[in-house]
C-alpha cells in the first residue's frame, strides 16, 4: 500500500513540474509540434519515471570502540522503534477507507467514459458511412457539435457543403496527426490521477494544442482563410461531445484565432524547452535514495591509520515466531552501530550493511538473536518467547518439635517464604525482554510472600529424607490475569516439585502486562528455594 501511493505521489510530482513549465514558459509558443512532444513526454514521465528511483552514496564514518553504542542500548532503542511502528498500525483502516474512496472514483470515470463513448460506438454500427478522401464522414443530428473520434468524422446535416469542406480538412488532420493517442494517454492518466487538480488543466492544453496544429495545416489547405475562421465561428455556440473525441469548436477563443496568423518566430526560442532538464534534476534529486556505506579504520604494518570503505550488500529475510506466525514491528539492527530497521507488516525487512557485520534481532516479549547474515537468499529467522525472572523465595520448613518425630502428625508442619538476599543466584534474577508496564501480583510482591507463605507446605517425605533444593517454575500471565501453562523448568525432587507447582496453579489474578496500551501475555519464570530449618540442619 505505501509502496503504491509513493508511485501515486511521484506521478502527481512529474505530470505537475512539465504542466508549470508548459503554463509558464512554453504555452505562448508557436512551436505546436514541439509543445505536442513535451506534452505527451509528461504524460509517459509520470507513468515510468516513479519506477526508477536515483541512489547516491552516503559515507558514514566508523564508530571507534571506545564510545561505540553497546548492544544492550541499541536493543533498547529498538524496541522503542518496535513501539512506534505498533502506533502506527491503527492508521491502517484509515488506508482502507482512502483506498476505497480512491477506486471507487477511478470506476466511476471508467464508467463515465463508457457512457459518452458507448452512443458513438452505436451511431458508427447503424449509420450510414461515406468515404471522404482518407476519413470516414457521418452525418448525423444527434450531435450538434461537429468532431472527430479515430477514423471517423461525425457533423451535422444542417452544415453546408462550404463549411463542411473547411470542417473536413480540420478534422482530417485530427485524424492524420493520430491525435487520439494523446487523448487516450490522457485519459488513463487522467483516471489514475483524478485527485490531482493539474491533470483536468492538462488535458485541456493537450486538446487546445491540437486545435492549433489543426488549424495551421487546415489553414494550408482551404481556398479562402475568411471562410475558415466564419465556419469556426458558426459552432461557437455548440459543446464538445466526448472526451476521446477531438471537437471543432474546442477552445475557440480569441487566442486561438491570434495563433492563426503566420508570425515567424526565431528558432533560438526552442532552447526554452530545456528548461525541462532542471525539472527532471530536481525531481528525481527529490525522490533519490540513500546508500550508505561504512567507513572503516584500519592499520597497516607502519602503524598508520587509514579509512576504507566497505563494500555494502543487501540482506533481506523475514522475522517468524517459534510456530511460524510472522513478527510486524521486530527490530533487526546491525551489530555495533546504529543501524538498523523494523520488519514490516509481512514480516519482511530489508537492509544494506558489511558482510562481516552481524545482526540483532529483537522484539517486545522475545528474546534477542543475533545471526550472521546470508547474502545469497532469502532468511528466515525465527526468534523464541523470552521469560522474565522473578526474584528467588526461599522457603524453610517450621515444624513443632511433635511434629519432628516421624511417626507423629506431620501434617501440621508449616511453611514460611522470605527473601534471601544471600542466596539469589545471578541467573535467577536475570531479566529479559520486558514489556512496558509489567504483570502484578495483587498486593505487590510482599503480598506474594505472603500467599506463599500461606499456601505452601514443605510435603513430609522431604522433611523426612532432608531434601532441599531449587524448584523453577515457569508460566504465563494471560491478559486476563489468569495463570496458564505452569510447568517445571528444572526440578529437584518430585514432592518439591509438585507441591511447588500446585502453589503457583493457585495463585489469584495478577494485574495483567501490557504492552502499547493492550493487555499481552508474559511469561515469568518464579525459582523456589526449599531449605530445611536450622534445627533440622544439624540432625
Amino acid at each position: 500500500m505505501e509502496a503504491f501511493i509513493l508511485y501515486l505521489v511521484k506521478s502527481s510530482v512529474w505530470l505537475t513540474g512539465f504542466a508549470l513549465i508548459y503554463l509558464m514558459i512554453l504555452r505562448n509558443e508557436r512551436f505546436f509540434v514541439w509543445n505536442r512532444a513535451f506534452l505527451i513526454t509528461g504524460i509517459l514521465a509520470s507513468i515510468f519515471l516513479p519506477f526508477f528511483t536515483w541512489h547516491f552514496t552516503v559515507i558514514q564514518p566508523a564508530i571507534p570502540d571506545r564510545i561505540m553504542v553497546s548492544e544492550p542500548q541499541l536493543l533498547s532503542d529498538s524496541g522503542t522503534a518496535s513501539v512506534a511502528y505498533a502506533n502506527n498500525i491503527g492508521s491502517f483502516s484509515m488506508q482502507q477507507l482512502l483506498l476505497f474512496i480512491y477506486l471507487l472514483a477511478i470506476l466511476f470515470l471508467i464508467l463515465r467514459t463508457i457512457r459518452q463513448t458507448g452512443p458513438v460506438i452505436r451511431l458508427i454500427r447503424n449509420s450510414k458511412i461515406v468515404q471522404y478522401d482518407t476519413v470516414k464522414l457521418i452525418r448525423t443530428d444527434k450531435y450538434p457539435a461537429s468532431f472527430s473520434f479515430f477514423s471517423f468524422v461525425f457533423v451535422n446535416p444542417s452544415i453546408s457543403d462550404t463549411e463542411l469542406i473547411e470542417i473536413m480538412n480540420h478534422e482530417r488532420e485530427h485524424i492524420r496527426q493520430q491525435h487520439w493517442i494523446d487523448l487516450l494517454l490522457y485519459e488513463i492518466t487522467r483516471t489514475t490521477q483524478w485527485f490531482n487538480p493539474v491533470i483536468w488543466l492538462y488535458g485541456r492544453m493537450i486538446r487546445q494544442n491540437h486545435e492549433y496544429l489543426a488549424d495551421k495545416h487546415a489553414l494550408q489547405h482551404t481556398a479562402n482563410p475568411a471562410i475558415y475562421r466564419a465556419a469556426l465561428l458558426n459552432q461557437l455556440f455548440e459543446c464538445p461531445v466526448i472526451s476521446l473525441a477531438n471537437s471543432f469548436n474546442y477552445s475557440l477563443n480569441k487566442k486561438r484565432f491570434n495563433m492563426m496568423k503566420k508570425i515567424t518566430y526565431s528558432p533560438i526560442r526552442k532552447l526554452k524547452f530545456l528548461s525541462v532538464i532542471p525539472l527532471i534534476a530536481g525531481v528525481l534529486y527529490a525522490f533519490a535514495a540513500p546508500e550508505y556505506q561504512l567507513a572503516q579504520t584500519q592499520t597497516n604494518t607502519s602503524t598508520d591509520i587509514q579509512n576504507v570503505t566497505l563494500e555494502n550488500k543487501t540482506v533481506k529475510g523475514k522475522i517468524v515466531t517459534e510456530q511460524g506466525n510472522i513478527l510486524k514491528g521486530a527490530s533487526i539492527i546491525v551489530s555495533g552501530t546504529t543501524m538498523g530497521t523494523i520488519s514490516d507488516t509481512d514480516g519482511n525487512f530489508k537492509i544494506q550493511m558489511d558482510s562481516n557485520t552481524p545482526i540483532i534481532i529483537s522484539y517486545v516479549g522475545y528474546g534477542s538473536k543475533k545471526v550472521n547474515p546470508d547474502f545469497e537468499k532469502d532468511m528466515v529467522i525465527q526468534i523464541k518467547t523470552e521469560t522474565i525472572g522473578i526474584e528467588m523465595m526461599e522457603v524453610n520448613s517450621r515444624t513443632t518439635k511433635k511434629a519432628k518425630e516421624p511417626n507423629r502428625d506431620k501434617t501440621t508442619s508449616l511453611s514460611s517464604v522470605k527473601k534471601d538476599k544471600n542466596e539469589i543466584p545471578k541467573e535467577t534474577t536475570k531479566e529479559y525482554c520486558i514489556v512496558e508496564q509489567m504483570p502484578e501480583f495483587p498486593g505487590g510482591f510482599n503480598a506474594l510472600k505472603t500467599f506463599i507463605e500461606n499456601t505452601l507446605k514443605y510435603p513430609i517425605v522431604a522433611l523426612e529424607n532432608k531434601i532441599i533444593g531449587k524448584v523453577f517454575v515457569k508460566f504465563v500471565v494471560s491478559k486476563d490475569g489468569g495463570i496458564s501453562d505452569a510447568k517445571i523448568s528444572k526440578g529437584v525432587d518430585p514432592s518439591l516439585d509438585q507441591e511447588a507447582l500446585r502453589v503457583v496453579n493457585l495463585m489469584p489474578k495478577w494485574t495483567p502486562g501490557k504492552q502499547n496500551g493492550e493487555t499481552v501475555d508474559v511469561t515469568y519464570e518464579m525459582p523456589i528455594k526449599f531449605n530445611l530449618p536450622p534445627n533440622l540442619k544439624s540432625k
